[in-house]
């Protein structure tokens, strides 16, 4: 579908929103995609690289572009973009891009509303945000339901103008037999394991429990020190994805401990849903409202933290995993990235997909 491509991809990274790239990044390579991915460098080849990004996007013409949105934070930076000279030039750029082409920039996160919710660094990205998502003829794909709502509710961006393509997981390589001979459960949380984003509480459900719980991520080598840290709670470390997706789909329970009463955590849509579905296991998360639009109640468990202690502790907790096992290995195929990816072009309205490049500017371009 695309013709061009910008991205900004860091190596070092693998998880959240750099899975997400990578995987788009690989589908677009198939479909023959010319790609641009700027990477991590010194102050000289990132000013060169600025520049080479917005020349080469303006010079476009007849293309169907697809533009990440990470590049604007990551490759021209959080100062650059929110300057107000600077700002006004962009906006020239992508209006002029929008004129004889047609635009599509992939929202993963909105850094400034994230900021806020897990008390990160401020940032003024609200200030960029307002200036992109209130220009007409851009398209906008974004990583979840909620966060496409809540743009066209606070920067009035037009319905029409925006897609979902929520996040996929790989396809697994196999899919152990389910067997539940004894009432304990191994569960399993992969993804970043930083302090103060719900692992300790996630962890403390487990106390004195008969179930187990496997740690994957980085930054999880507190955890081997935490005070509540039990034989049953085995951090494994950092493992690669196809190694990790292997080992969650010998688990029986994924896990997603987010917290519920925090906006941006409601309003996305978390990697590890699809990573734990396309490895044929269901997941215990809390009462999140992307999730709970994506998964019923027959295809994933739904609990407040504080309530996942008794929760799993039930006796018949074992069977409910049972049944509701091979429902999600039914499933799973549906949330691979490709299944997803091919499913969201073929969903994208005609408007959308095939609205013409302006007739006065392709006869120019003979």
């Amino acid at each position: 579908m695309f013709t061009k491509q910008y991205g900004f991809q860091n190596p070092h990274l693998a998880e959240g929103g750099s899975s997400r790239l990578n995987a788009i990044l690989e589908l677009c390579k198939v479909s023959g995609t010319e790609q641009v991915v700027y990477r991590p460098s010194n102050i000289i080849i990132r000013v060169y690289s600025c520049a080479h990004f917005l020349i080469s996007l303006s010079r476009c013409s007849n293309e169907v572009i697809l533009v990440h949105y990470s590049i604007f934070a990551s490759l021209l930076s959080h100062a650059l973009v929110t300057n107000f000279v600077f700002m006004r030039l962009l906006r020239t750029v992508l209006n002029r891009v929008t004129m004889n082409n047609r635009l599509f920039i992939e929202v993963n996160d909105l850094p400034y509303e994230q900021a806020i919710d897990l008390e990160l660094p401020h940032n003024r990205m609200n200030a960029f945000d307002d200036l992109l998502f209130r220009l007409r003829r851009i398209n906008f794909i974004f990583a979840s339901v909620g966060m496409s709502h809540y743009i066209c509710a606070t920067y009035d961006t037009p319905w029409e103008n925006c897609s979902v393509l929520i996040n996929g997981g790989p396809a697994a390589k196999s899919m152990p037999t389910a067997t539940y001979q004894s009432s304990c459960l191994s569960f399993v949380y992969a993804g970043t394991l930083n302090q103060g984003r719900q692992i300790e509480e996630m962890m403390l459900a487990f106390e004195d429990s008969h179930h187990r719980l496997y740690l994957l991520g980085e930054n999880g080598n507190w955890i081997e020190n935490f005070s509540y840290k039990r034989a049953n709670i085995i951090y494994l470390g950092a493992l690669d994805e196809e190694r990790a997706h292997e080992f969650v789909s010998t688990c029986d329970v994924g896990l997603i401990p987010y917290d519920q009463s925090r906006s941006y955590y409601n309003m996305c849509y978390p990697t590890k849903a699809s990573f734990y579905v396309t490895a044929g296991i269901p997941f215990l998360s809390t009462e999140l409202t992307e999730l709970k639009h994506h998964f019923g109640a027959n295809r994933a468990l739904f609990y407040k933290l504080e309530d996942w202690k008794t929760v799993i502790s039930e006796s018949d907790f074992p069977s409910t995993v049972s049944e509701l096992k091979p429902r999600v290995r039914s499933m799973s195929a549906d949330f691979q990235w490709q299944k997803l990816w091919n499913t969201w072009i073929t969903d994208l309205p005609s408007s959308v997909e095939k609205k013409p490049i302006p007739m006065k500017l392709r006869s120019e371009s003979h």
